[in-house]
């Protein structure tokens, strides 16, 4: 079941905060996870945020601050938000953010992403450029997604010898 249709003027207002906020900074912003899987439950599932932007922090930290204090903090702290709260349940946003070139390379969250993911903003389109070569190394791998008692996992590829190397850390897949 995807999400309620009540959460999308509160969706599209923090979509708005990333984008005013962020600016010229922004390349990419994806939303992943349950909300675009159409696996949504209310009192659960949380919004899955990915951010690609053009200059961040070296440290994963000082740009979970950044987007915590600009972004989520005016977010939550709006009237709308408050108000809703009463009589609503509105997910936590938890966000992943990348610098364009940390995007380039492999990361687990594309692997899901290549099925399921709602690009709202991707200049010159990076992000989907992205996926679509995460998608073209899964054909290639032959890779498989699986799952057991509601938790999910990848075999990235069925046929892996012993000591054969798949992912190159240090080429980017684009």
């Amino acid at each position: 079941m995807g999400p309620p249709t009540y959460i999308k003027p509160y969706v599209n207002q923090l979509v708005e905060l990333v984008k005013k906020y962020y600016g010229e900074r922004l390349v990419s912003l994806a939303f992943f996870g349950s909300f675009v899987r159409g696996i949504f439950k209310e009192n659960k599932s949380d919004l899955d945020l990915l951010l690609v932007l053009s200059e961040t922090s070296e440290s994963h930290c000082e740009r979970i601050d950044e987007f915590v204090k600009n972004v989520l903090m005016p977010y939550y702290s709006s009237p709308e938000y408050i108000n809703a709260l009463r009589t609503l349940y509105l997910p936590p946003v938890s966000v992943v953010i990348y610098s364009q070139d940390e995007a380039r390379f492999f990361h687990d969250i594309y692997l899901d992403m290549t099925l399921w993911s709602e690009i709202l903003h991707d200049e010159n389109s990076f992000l989907k450029s992205v996926l679509d070569a995460m998608r073209k190394k899964i054909d290639e791998w032959g890779s498989l997604r699986r799952e057991i008692s509601g938790k999910s996992f990848w075999i990235l590829k069925p046929d892996l010898k012993i000591g054969e190397e798949l992912i190159d850390k240090l080429k980017p897949l684009l």
